[in-house]
């Protein structure tokens, strides 16, 4: 319940319509009297950090005033330089139809104009250059709140190809720089190095942009090479084939609901499912990576800290995949390494709940090490980049702080995988005594709920979790193998997992299973 306007334990935060020197942050619109929200968060948090000097312990509500954009750096509490923000609830203040507050990560695109490309009328519109006159990177748009369709080449399944760089072997470790097309599924295709290679195989999908092409042999060489093998051989049961398709191809765009964008001349194209009134648009390219961030220290952990009812839209999936000190085109398994755009490292007794995440690059939430007693609650998650929560501590035998003790209960979480298939809806690692309880989770191209990640029988730090009352349905899509409804992997005494309802879990090749009792 919001307390009365001015209560001097609520501060208020506006970007549209606050300041930041001029207004006291106490009230949320504002008067003749230097009443008035701040215009951002970090002012509110200084305020609070002041009179936390002075003794105060009261527990404040920092209140969000409509849209609030994040510009090149993360709402961000840290242990050096918010020490005394603690105890602290970061709430939506509703506006008269209860709509809550907003926190984007995406620059808002105003100047659309008709247009024609590729032979079909459409609108554009022109994109702002950094001071270094380079035009950003644009992995995702969001239209009216949705993800549109950027173009896809073949636009419907996928090509086989001639010859990989090691075509020969089958160890799983053995990567690839490049790949031989078969020339007459490229002919015509123009730009090619400025799209992006995408392609399924085993349990992971993969992703690079590509660094050059040679037409005489018609090879596609990789910026990152494939983490796992990728061959030519295309028997129903080896699943090291590759399967690719290109990205932001002119010549492919020109279905509705689709976009493509032209990065040497900073100008993007769509073309609209329905009418073309261009006021009617409110679309946005993710440019952030991270939202909104926790970072305690072992020493001085963040504690006490709500979010609720707040509404998180549009990050980037822009990543590349790092393992035994090379970048690769993928993890090796489960996107294990992305980011998520609300991030918590050595947190204590904080809650998340009630809110909305959608439109996210890549996991929404991730849970680092030293983090117990977080709660993930009563949330909805939906249209994720690839997975919705993700929490990992310190393997077992390396230096580290371990996370434990979370709960993760009540969450629904819907469309996994949008940009890489291989993520979970709920991924844990390194972590022990959490209990993942009550949530629904379907639409997703991977594992429902992973926990584990110690290949054999060697020791491990995840152990004693609760996975109950979770239901867990048509996830897979054929896109993947070895992947189940719950997966657990590696030695796991006295976890328990019971009473989950799972089916319609379908697979590529093999391991499409309810629970799936992996490695150890």
């Amino acid at each position: 319940m919001i307390q009365s306007e001015g209560n001097f334990t609520n501060f208020y935060v506006s970007q549209k319509d606050g300041d930041d020197t001029r207004y006291n942050g106490r009230f949320p619109i504002p008067d003749k009297d230097k009443n008035g929200p701040y215009q951002s968060i970090e002012a509110g948090l200084d305020a609070i950090e002041k009179l936390r000097q002075t003794g105060d312990i009261t527990p404040f509500t920092v209140y969000i005033v409509g849209d609030y954009y994040i510009n090149g750096h993360p709402i961000t509490i840290d242990s050096q330089n918010n020490n005394g923000c603690k105890n602290v609830i970061f709430e939506s203040y509703p506006d008269k139809s209860g709509k809550l507050a907003r926190i984007i990560g995406g620059v808002k695109l105003d100047s659309w104009k008709k247009d024609f490309f590729n032979g079909v009328e459409c609108i554009s519109s022109s994109v702002e250059a950094d001071e270094n006159g380079k035009f950003p990177t644009i992995t995702e748009l969001f239209i009216n709140g949705k993800r549109a369709d950027k173009t896809r080449y073949p636009q419907e399944g996928t090509f086989k190809v001639k010859r990989t760089e090691n075509d020969s072997t089958k160890v799983l470790f053995s990567p690839s720089k490049w790949v031989e097309a078969f020339p007459e599924d490229l002919e015509g295709i123009e730009n090619i190095e400025d799209s992006t290679i995408n392609f399924y195989h085993y349990w992971i999908d993969e992703h690079t942009p590509i660094e050059s092409y040679d037409k005489t042999n018609s090879r596609i060489n990789f910026k990152n090479p494939s983490i796992f093998a990728i061959v030519s051989e295309y028997s129903p049961e080896w699943t090291a084939s590759c399967f690719y398709y290109l990205e932001n191809i002119a010549k492919a765009f020109g279905k509705p609901g689709m976009w493509f964008y032209e990065r040497k001349k900073g100008k993007l194209y769509y073309n609209p499912k329905n009418d073309k009134d261009l006021k009617s648009i409110e679309a946005f390219y993710a440019s952030e990576k991270r939202l909104f961030q926790l970072n305690g220290s072992e020493d001085d952990p963040i504690c006490d800290i709500t979010i609720r009812n707040i509404e998180f839209f549009c990050t980037s999936s822009e990543y590349t995949a790092f393992f035994q000190g090379r970048n690769f085109a993928s993890d090796e398994q489960s996107v294990r390494g992305a980011h998520g755009s609300v991030e918590v490292t050595f947190v204590q007794r904080c809650t998340l709940k009630n809110c909305t995440f959608h439109g996210v690059g890549l996991y929404a939430v991730k849970i680092n090490e030293g983090c117990h007693g977080i709660r993930v609650e009563n949330n909805s998650f939906y249209d994720m980049g690839a997975g919705a929560i993700s929490i990992c501590g310190t393997p077992a035998g390396e230096k580290g702080c371990a996370s434990f003790g979370n709960i993760v209960r009540g969450n629904i979480i819907k469309g996994c995988g949008k940009r890489y298939a291989a993520g979970c809806g709920i991924l844990v690692r390194h972590s022990y005594e959490n209990e993942i309880s009550y949530n629904e989770i379907s639409d997703t191209l991977y594992s429902g709920i992973s926990v584990g990640w110690v290949w054999g029988y060697e020791d491990s730090s995840t152990y004693g979790n609760i996975i109950s009352y979770n239901h867990i349905h048509h996830i897979g899509n054929g896109l993947l193998s070895d992947m189940g409804g719950i997966y657990l992997l590696g030695k796991q005494q006295g976890t328990v997992v019971e009473y989950n309802r799972i089916h319609d879990v379908n697979s590529a090749h093999y391991g499409g299973w309810g629970i799936y009792t992996d490695e150890g």
